[in-house]
């Protein structure tokens, strides 16, 4: 499983790059522009005689979560889905972030957002617009304070519905 989007390619064994059409050991089917041959260090461990996908930077992918650096009041953008948004040490005031309404910025299901309010940090409130923020563990509703230190994340489940759920949420 691939997963994330990621882009995979397939080594055909043959140093062609073309991919052998299922059933056969014939090289002739060029798949060129959707997928490229492997080199030797993107390849997961296998024999020479395998003909599977492989992971084309995959580590590179999924170990990676850009980061937004944020010292004012703030409201999430589209461009936030999937990154972490980092209230640095340096700023100790107060900060006022807001989850937009679905109607305004409509998220994908499944987006994660993650936030870290780093050292000494000054206070965030988070609020949502109009639609539901539940905090796990206790299912509450409604805006969280997330006090220094604190990592969190929201994952929105639903059209109108994101969780948080972390450590310095109140």
């Amino acid at each position: 499983s691939i997963g994330l989007g990621t882009v995979a390619t397939l080594d055909s064994g043959t140093g062609s790059g073309n991919v052998p059409l299922v059933g056969t050991d014939s090289a002739t089917t060029s798949l060129a522009g959707l997928v490229e041959r492997s080199t030797s260090a993107e390849n997961v461990t296998r024999s020479a005689d395998d003909k599977y996908p492989t992971v084309l930077g995959v580590n590179e992918i999924v170990s990676k979560i850009p980061q937004r650096s944020v010292s004012a009041a703030d409201t999430f953008v589209i461009a936030d889905a999937g990154k972490h948004l980092l209230h640095p040490s340096a700023d100790t005031t107060a900060r006022a972030w807001v989850i937009p309404a679905n109607a305004s910025v409509a998220y994908e299901i499944g987006t994660a957002i993650t936030i870290v309010n780093q050292d000494s940090g000054g206070v965030i409130t988070l609020s949502i617009t109009s639609d539901e923020l539940r905090w796990y563990p206790d299912d509450s509703t409604g805006s969280r304070t997330i006090t220094a230190p604190a990592v969190c994340t929201l994952l929105k489940v639903a059209a109108t519905e994101w969780i948080i759920s972390g450590v310095g949420i109140s």
